[in-house]
């Protein structure tokens, strides 16, 4: 199309909590795997993968699968 100009949202790691709480990784697994993807090379990298892994293992089959 003639002069349109597509401007692509970005999310970076200031926009992405660090989220290391396992109650709140449980309430919302999909951030806590954006967190690790935005912060787990950092310091908190290890505690925000123990609230992964408890997020995680509560989840049921089809969200563990997505």
């Amino acid at each position: 199309m003639p002069g349109w100009i597509l401007t692509p949202l970005v999310l970076g790691p200031q926009g992405v909590p660090v989220l290391t709480d396992a109650e709140q990784a449980k309430a919302a697994p999909e951030v806590v795997v954006l967190s690790a993807m935005a912060h787990g090379q950092g310091e908190a990298g290890e505690a925000i993968g123990a609230a992964f892994l408890a997020a995680a293992a509560g989840l049921d089959e089809e969200r563990r699968a997505l």
